[in-house]
C-alpha cells in the first residue's frame, strides 16, 4: 500500500501555460491534458492506493480522490509545501508517498508498483522516474524528502541532477525507473506519436487524431506568383529537439 499524489495545474490551466496544438484544436488539446490526469489517477486507484490531487483549484474528480490546493508561489515552493503537508499528516508508520505529474503519456501502474517495491526493499531510498528533459515524472519516498527539495534547481536541465545530488548528500540511496517522455512542448507530440504502440488505447486514439494535424503543419504550401506555382518549404523537421524542462 502507498499514497499517490498527482501534482497538476489541471487540464485547462496546463493548456494556457503551454500550447501544444494550434488554437483551432483547443478541444483536442484539452483532451490530451485530461487524459494525462485521468491515466495517473487510474493507475493509483487500480492498485488500491490512497489517491489525492493537488491543483490550484478544486476539480471534478471521483469521490474516492482527495483534493488539496497548491496555494501561491513558484513551482518548487508549491511542491515542497504540499509534500511537507503530506508528510506531516500521513500515518504514523511509514507509508510510501509517490508523486507524479499529469503530463506523462507513458505512465502506468507498473511504474507506481515498481517504485513501491523499491521502497519496500529499503525505506531510506528515493525513487526517481527520469524524464528526457532533465527533470523527472515520478518521485517516491517512504521517509521525508521535503527538506531535500529546497536545493533542487527547478525548471532546468539540471533539475534531476540537483535532486540526486541532494539525496546523496543526505545519505539517501537513489533508484531510477525507466525514462519516460512528458508533454512540455509541441515537438514532444512527435515522440508520443512515434511510441504510441506502447501507450494505452485511449492515448493511441488521441495520437491518431493529432498525427494528421502535425503532418499538415509540416507540409509544404503552394503559392502563386504571377500565375505560376511556387513551392515554398514548410517548417523544417529534423527530429525532436530537447524541450525546455518544466520540473515534471
Amino acid at each position: 500500500m502507498a499514497r499517490l499524489l498527482v501534482f497538476t495545474l489541471a487540464p485547462e490551466s496546463e493548456q494556457r501555460r503551454r500550447r501544444l496544438l494550434p488554437s483551432a484544436y483547443a478541444n483536442l488539446e484539452r483532451r490530451l491534458h485530461r487524459q494525462g490526469l485521468e491515466q495517473a489517477l487510474r493507475a493509483g486507484l487500480e492498485l488500491g492506493w490512497e489517491v489525492s490531487v493537488c491543483a490550484p483549484r478544486p476539480l471534478s474528480l471521483p469521490s474516492t480522490v482527495a483534493q488539496r490546493q497548491q496555494g501561491a508561489g513558484l513551482f518548487g515552493e508549491r511542491l515542497r509545501r504540499v509534500v511537507a503537508q503530506e508528510e506531516s499528516e500521513g500515518p504514523a508508520s511509514p507509508v510510501p508517498l509517490v508523486i507524479v505529474g499529469s503530463d506523462c503519456p507513458g505512465l502506468g501502474r507498473r511504474h507506481l508498483n515498481r517504485a513501491a517495491i523499491a521502497l519496500a526493499g529499503d525505506p531510506s531510498r528515493v525513487v526517481i522516474g527520469p524524464s528526457s528533459d532533465g527533470g523527472f515524472y515520478l518521485l517516491a519516498a517512504a521517509q521525508p524528502v521535503s527538506s531535500l527539495l529546497a536545493s533542487v534547481v527547478w525548471r532546468s536541465r539540471s533539475t534531476r541532477a540537483s535532486l540526486v545530488a541532494a539525496c546523496r548528500a543526505a545519505g539517501r540511496p537513489v533508484v531510477f525507473l525507466e525514462p519516460l517522455a512528458d508533454l512540455d512542448r509541441p515537438r514532444d507530440l512527435d515522440l508520443v506519436i512515434a511510441t504510441a504502440r506502447r501507450l494505452s488505447v485511449a492515448w493511441r486514439a488521441l495520437t491518431a487524431a493529432v498525427a494528421p494535424i502535425l503532418a499538415a503543419r509540416r507540409a509544404p504550401c503552394v503559392l502563386r506568383v504571377i500565375g505560376r506555382p511556387l513551392f515554398a518549404p514548410g517548417e523544417a523537421h529534423c527530429g525532436r529537439a530537447p524541450p525546455q524542462p518544466l520540473g515534471f
